[in-house]
């Protein structure tokens, strides 16, 4: 399956949820947010919402400053 992941197409197995794809890139989830097809999804969800072929994800990562 495809998906595309701040536009750059990645290849995933089926059955993946956005929570398992964070955690297979490495990412913190406490840092990120996630748009699915330009909705933010609540982040008590991510382990339930399973990613699906051609969906689109943006990972939108918190910075700090000062």
């Amino acid at each position: 399956m495809s998906i595309q992941i701040n536009g750059t197409l990645l290849e995933l197995k089926a059955g993946v949820s956005i929570y398992d794809m964070l955690d297979q890139r490495g990412i913190d989830p406490n840092r990120v947010v996630i748009e699915l097809n330009k909705n933010i999804i609540p982040k008590e969800v991510w382990s339930s919402v399973i990613l699906h072929d051609n969906d689109i994800v943006e990972i939108l990562h918190f910075v700090g400053g000062g």
